[in-house]
């Protein structure tokens, strides 16, 4: 089972967090994200500042964009017209100043850009591109929340199993996924962001008041880990299998 990503307790999909509704136009940023880089933790903290919308991840299939389009309504015999599903979101996810976020990965792009939706409704995005320096970690983190189904911190986190095939297959996704979003920047000339998850937890204020500044959002807002519900997944146990699959590709 897939558990919903949450902001603090409740899911980040639920009317909690809806918005007044919005009609006017507005500024959009797409978060350009690959797993296990901290995307999560920049939507929260992004979200918190009661600025920068509510960025979450609305096109996930399996997760996310099901449960969103049935509460909206837009649900035609099993299928999401796209269209107006996007129409939803923007009319409940927009803060009062305009502003709409979401997250992408390069595996939820193909529906979108068959239909020319960015193009269409997202015209002049503003890009973040979220990664990680340690892409070792960050697939050994992909493979343990993978084999967990636990995406974020648990009190009950279950066991993981260390399989050397399993984390290369892991390392090599990461490594993929991020080239499709460099194919995707360099085809589409787009400049975006850049931001890793090692600068976002070093210093969080600094980065997130540059992305406000990057889309064009004023704030005074104090960005901070300490203030979020998210809780680091990491441990001993990902520095242990970090430190094995470096000792099995010795040269």
């Amino acid at each position: 089972m897939t558990i919903e990503p949450k902001f603090g307790t409740k899911s980040a999909y639920e009317p909690a967090f809806d918005q007044p509704a919005y009609s006017g136009e507005g500024t959009d940023y797409i978060i350009c994200y690959v797993p296990r880089a901290g995307s999560w933790l920049l939507c929260d903290l992004l979200r918190a500042s009661g600025r920068m919308g509510i960025p979450a991840e609305y096109f996930n299939q399996v997760v996310g964009m099901p449960q969103l389009a049935k509460r909206l309504g837009v649900t035609d015999n099993n299928t999401i017209p796209l269209d107006e599903y996007i129409h939803g979101l923007k009319k409940n996810r927009t803060t009062p100043n305009g502003m709409f976020g979401v997250k992408i990965e390069p595996r939820q792009l193909d529906p979108l850009l068959k239909l020319r939706a960015i193009t269409t409704h997202f015209p002049n995005a503003k890009f973040i591109y979220v990664s990680r320096k340690d892409i070792v970690a960050q697939g050994v983190s992909y493979e343990m929340a993978f084999q967990t189904k636990q995406w974020q911190a648990s009190p009950d986190r279950r066991e993981a199993i260390f399989d050397e095939t399993r984390v290369r297959k892991s390392i090599e996704t990461i490594a993929r996924l991020a080239a499709e979003w460099e194919v995707f920047f360099s085809l589409h000339d787009i400049e975006p962001y850049r931001l890793d998850f090692e600068s976002l937890t070093a210093d969080p204020h600094a980065i997130c008041s540059e992305i406000c500044r990057f889309v064009g959002v004023e704030t005074d807002h104090k960005f901070s880990i300490e203030k979020s519900d998210f809780e680091r997944q990491g441990n001993s146990v990902n520095d242990d299998w970090v430190r094995r699959i470096k000792d099995l590709a010795a040269y």
